[in-house]
Order: C-alpha cells, then structure tokens, then sequence
C-alpha cells in the first residue's frame, strides 16, 4: 500500500495512452512486490488525450498522477525525468506500465540499493509470449509459476525495463536524456553514463525474483513506420554512441527538478588580479551567473562583499569548501566568462579525463585602465587554475583546489592517473593593471611554472596546448570588460503563459515589449527586450527567463544598434514561423510584408497565386507605439530569387523584406 508520509522509494511511470488496463495491473503488482515498503508510484503522463480517465484510474490504484506539459512528440527521457522531478523517494524506480512484478522482487531491489548506493539495480526481464495481453492476464490472474515456465529471457544488451537508482547518483548523472524522444536508448544510455561516472550495474536474477513483460504489438515496430520517428530513433543512437559526457541536459533542461544538486561549485576568491576593483568583482559574478550552465553554486568567502540575492550564491568561511558539485573551479574577481565556457568545458569530458582546461586571454592595462595590449591567450606551459575545471570527487581536500594550492591539485589529480584536456581557444578573459615601470618586466607565471614541476615530479607529463587564435568570448563578457551597454533578447512562446507578476515592469525604461497576435487577438508570441549598463542585472533576468523555458539572446549595444535599421518585427514573426512552419534540415526564404493602414485582400491574393508560396500568414506586431499588420509568404528551398520576384511585382507603397534562414544559422537571419 502507497504510503501517506514520506516514502523511502518512488516508482516513477512513463505513460501516454498505452492502456488503462495494463497500467493496472502493473502498479497492482509494484504495491504487492513493495509490500512493507514506504513506497509511492507516480504516473508521470506525457501527454494523454484523457487525463481525466487516467486520473480516475490512479485513485483506484492507490497511485499519483502528474500531468506533464510536453512538447508534442512521445519522451519517455522527459517523462521519467517529470516524474522524479513530482517524487518524494530517495530511492528511484523507473519502470514502464507494461511490467508485472514478482511478490518481495522490488523489495530486494531496495535493499541492494540501500546496501550499495553507488549502483544501478536492474531485475531481468523475461518476456511473455505473443498472445499472452492483458486480457490474458486479467482473466488468468497473477500465475506466477506458469509465466516463469512460459516466459522468455529478455537479451542483456538493453536495460530490461526496470532501472533502480539513488536520488543522489540520478541527480549527478542529471537524469535521462532530454534530447531522446519517440522510441528507444534512454535507459541503456542511461546505464553507459553511470559506469562511466564509476558507478557499477547490478543485474539481480535471484530465484522468485522476477520481471515480466506483457505482450502487446510493437511499439517500435509502429515508430519505425513513420519518417520522422526512424530519424529520431536514428538521432537517439548517436546520441548514445557519440556522446560520452555522463552529466546531461547541462543547458536549459525542461524536466529537471529546480533546484538540484549542483553541476559545478566555483570558487571565487584567491589572489586577485592587480588593481581589481568591487566592480570587477561584480562584472566576474554577472558572467558566472550568466552562463548557459545554470546548475551552480558560487561561494563566496565571508570577506568578499556580494550584494547580490541569489540562491545560487553561498557565503562561507572557508572559500575551500564543502563542495556539491560534480565539478569545481576557480574564479578570480577580475575575470571574465564567456556565456558558454562552462558548457563547452563539460561537454568535452571523456571517460578517465579529470582536468579540463581551455586557455586564457589576457588584456594589459595601464594605471588610467586603459588597454595596453589586445587581447592575448596564454603562453604558459600548463593552463592556470582559473582555466580548469576539475572532477571534484578526485579531490582528496577541497582545499587544493584554491588558486595558491593549484601545484598540489595537479599532483593529486595525476596521482590517479586521470587525462587532462585542453580545449584550443580562451574561454576566460582577464584585465591586469601594471605600473608604468612593470611594462618591460612582464614574466610568465609562476603558478603555471609550478603547476608544470609538480607534473614532471608526479611523472605525467603536461599536455600539449593546441595551436590556435582565441575565439570569441561572448557578448556579455565584452560587453562588461569594455563597460558598454548589454541587451537581453527573451522570446516567450504562446505555449509559456506567464503570469501578470512574472511580466516586466511597464514603466520601467529598461523593457520593451512587443506581441505577435493573430487577427482574433490570439498572442502567438511575446518579445521582450532589456538594454542597460548593469551586467549583473543582465544576466540575472537572461537566467529567470531560461528558467521559465523562454529563448534567451545577449547582445551587447553595438550589435544591438548595428540592427536598428533592419526590419526587427518581421525578423520576430519569421523566428515564429520557422519554428512552426519550416522544414528541419532544409533552407527557407520568406517575403514579410507590412500592410498596415492598407488594404492587404490583393496582396494576399497575390501571394496565393505565387506556385512558390508554400505557407501564407496574416500576423500582428503590437508594441508601444501602436500595431503593425504583416503577411508572410514562404518559398520552398529557400528560393531568394523567386522571394524577389514576387515582391517587385508588389505597390512600391509597401514595405517589404526579404529574409533568409538556413539549417547552419536559423533561427539567426540574414535580411538583404
């Protein structure tokens, strides 16, 4: 029986439409095989057409329904991952709603957890033959001993259909993978990261413990029929095989619970850079909080004043620690992050790596702080602290991993034997203010000399640093660094209702804001804009609008003015198109055409008559000055030249744009 307090595991179910009567039958199981066990079982529905039924169905079963937003296609990555996210259980049983349980079998498997909290449990699957459905099972009852004795044993290459895990270890791996949708790899995925995290998997195939899968027709043989479902199992096979990060859904995931264990812990703090001022402090934050990695935490030591409210954000005595992430760094007040450093670090990682470094681009100043030098990577030997991120449970002491202790971090981590990877461009700026007499005695750090002995003494030799420029650190970080003004770009689907209270303030100057709505009224998209000097603020709201699942560009004023004469709302309502209307993998081109105060009934007549239209659409753009009426009209292939047809035909009356997207730039346009 499902238990009313707090239960020590939750049994987390995918399930769209597979069948009231299955589900049933399957958590009846789950209850007896827990019996005695705090338990809970969730049915996580991703999408059903009658939630109403379904729900009706999980009171009679004793279980909870959580409805799922979904984004339209079957994951059973985003379902399980909801699921979780609803549950209460430490310990976490993912099962489908087509398995029967033998009496005690899920029992043992909390007690193989409970015993090794660093393993993945699964029971052996044995399949019923065809024929034998539900019905079968309903009419016959739970025969234990006839479907051992009927029941094939399920090949050991997938995951079987069960997977049990701590909450902890589930959290490190960051969940199933949110980019696998429609059918198949999620849980053998799953289980290759976990190893190569270090975590070992624990076939039970004990006698009286058991597993069985009902019989129903194929759903993979029905994915397989369709076009699009075979690309996306193609995609979840590469997935599988090409990425070998274990940590997933780094950047924006949709299905996560919020907050989770952090993915990196940094440490801001150690030596700073000469002349480093409270605003450079502040500007080092602002990237940090900025980046596309959003699971952190940043502690702060208690003499660093940081007048920033963020959760994210630890105050601590000792700047070493303790440490929750799976990763940890340095950051030096002074720098500055490119948005997307974290990220690109992380998705580096390779099985056996425990350092990953990319370089940094150093900026001299003068005691005015102005600029001395362009910006230029690194020419020590080995990457500085600041540069790398580390594997945190390599880490014997948390305290090596401050700056001043860099050289005893590296001999601990190539005690280990872990690899070291250098990325081949700067991911980190940093200013240094030199006096006028320094200018001619600037030598190589000696941390970095240090870091390269201490190497040499533990017989690993450092790696080569690949050959190459520095590659663009980010418009945050420029923008910061340079003191210029900052834009954060927010696209708020119709799918994301937001609240009045979640909505910027209307008489604050920072905001604009404009609405794509249909000629019913119906707002299809909202377009929000922030511009100020305020990098932390900057960052700040790009964070809470990711969080909320809106798109989220930065810009800094100079790219932002750059575009100020180009048709900004029709290069709003293509991004909406696209998204809805264009063909993944294949160009577009698109006439936008505004019509306001103007009879639009010929021009729309024309472009129907056009054999190269494929979409027409009618929108409005409202902003503050007043509404904007457009048709749009699609080519197929991205033909430009027919685009340009079309509109020379048109009154000159009209203001017409011609934009092009491609699969290597969309959703970014190109206006000409």
């Amino acid at each position: 029986m499902i238990t009313t307090t707090s239960p020590q595991v939750s049994v987390v179910i995918g399930f769209k439409d597979w069948g009231l009567e299955r589900l049933e039958l399957s958590v009846r199981s789950i209850h007896d095989s827990l019996a005695g066990v705090p338990h809970e079982v969730v049915i996580s529905d991703y999408g059903s057409a009658d939630t109403d039924a379904i729900s009706e169905s999980a009171t009679r079963i004793d279980a909870r329904h959580v409805v799922v937003e979904t984004k339209g296609e079957w994951s059973r990555s985003r379902a399980l991952n909801a699921g979780v996210r609803a549950a209460a259980g430490e310990l976490i049983l993912a099962t489908d709603a087509d398995m029967l349980f033998t009496p005690g079998a899920l029992s043992r498997v909390v007690e193989q957890l409970d015993r090794h909290p660093q393993e993945i449990v699964i029971l052996q699957c044995r399949d019923l033959p065809t024929g034998y459905s539900h019905e079968v099972v309903r009419r016959e009852g739970f025969d234990w001993e006839l479907f051992e004795s009927i029941g094939q044993i399920r090949p050991r290459w997938g995951m079987g259909g069960l997977v049990g895990v701590r909450r902890e270890l589930w959290e490190r791996l960051r969940g199933w993978d949110e980019r696998m949708h429609t059918y198949g790899g999620e849980d053998i995925d799953f289980g290759k990261r976990a190893q190569a995290y270090g975590a070992r998997i624990d076939w039970l195939d004990e006698p009286g413990l058991a597993m069985y899968h009902i019989w129903h027709p194929s759903s993979s043989a029905s994915a397989r029929r369709s076009p699009a479902a075979t690309a996306a199992i193609a995609e979840n096979r590469r997935i599988h095989s090409e990425d070998s990060t274990f940590a997933r859904n780094r950047v924006a995931p949709q299905y996560l619970p919020d907050p989770i264990r952090p993915l990196v812990s940094i440490l801001l703090g150690g030596p700073e850079p000469r002349g480093a001022t409270s605003e450079q402090t502040r500007a080092t934050l602002a990237s940090i909080l900025a980046q596309t990695v959003q699971d952190i935490e940043v502690i702060v030591p208690d003499t660093l004043a940081v007048p920033v409210d963020d959760l994210r954000i630890r105050p601590s005595s000792r700047a070493d620690g303790p440490l929750d992430g799976t990763f940890t760094t340095i950051a030096r007040p002074g720098d500055i992050w490119a948005a997307s450093r974290l990220e690109q670090l992380l998705a580096a990682w390779t099985p056996g790596t425990g350092l990953i470094s990319d370089l940094v681009a150093t900026r001299l100043l003068d005691e005015d702080r102005t600029p001395l030098t362009p910006f230029s990577s690194r020419s020590a030997d080995a990457p500085a602290a600041h540069a790398t991120v580390v594997r945190t449970s390599l880490l014997k002491d948390p305290a090596p991993a401050a700056s001043e202790h860099w050289p005893a971090t590296v001999r601990q981590v190539a005690a280990t034997g872990a690899g070291w990877q250098v990325l081949p461009h700067a991911g980190c700026l940093t200013s240094t203010t030199l006096a006028e007499e320094e200018l001619e005695s600037i030598v190589a750090d000696d941390q970095a000399r240090d870091a390269v002995l201490a190497l040499a003494r533990a017989g690993l030799a450092p790696p080569e640093v690949p050959s190459g420029g520095i590659l663009p650190l980010g418009v945050m970080a420029r923008a910061i660094v340079d003191g210029t003004a900052v834009s954060v770009s927010i696209d708020v689907p119709r799918a994301l209702d937001l609240s009045p209270e979640q909505m910027p303030e209307r008489d604050d100057p920072h905001w604009r804001s404009r609405q794509i709505t249909t000629r019913d009224g119906d707002v299809l998209m909202r377009h929000l804009l922030w511009t100020g000097m305020d990098g932390l603020e900057a960052a700040l709201q790009a964070r809470r609008y990711r969080s909320l699942g809106a798109a989220v560009r930065i810009l800094s004023a100079q790219e932002a003015g750059a575009s100020r004469n180009d048709p900004v709302d029709a290069a709003l309502l293509v991004r909406h198109a696209e998204d809805v209307y264009g063909t993944p993998g294949r160009p577009s081109a698109w006439a936008a055409i505004e019509h306001t105060g103007q009879d639009a009934s010929e021009t729309h007549h024309a472009l129907t008559l056009r054999p190269a239209t494929t979409v027409v659409l009618d929108r409005t753009v409202e902003t503050e000055s007043g509404r904007e009426d457009w048709l749009l009209a699609r080519f197929d292939d991205g033909d430009v030249a027919a685009a340009l047809q079309l509109v020379a035909d048109l009154p000159a009356t009209l203001r017409i744009c011609i934009i092009e997207t491609s699969p290597a730039t969309a959703p970014e346009e190109e206006t000409r």
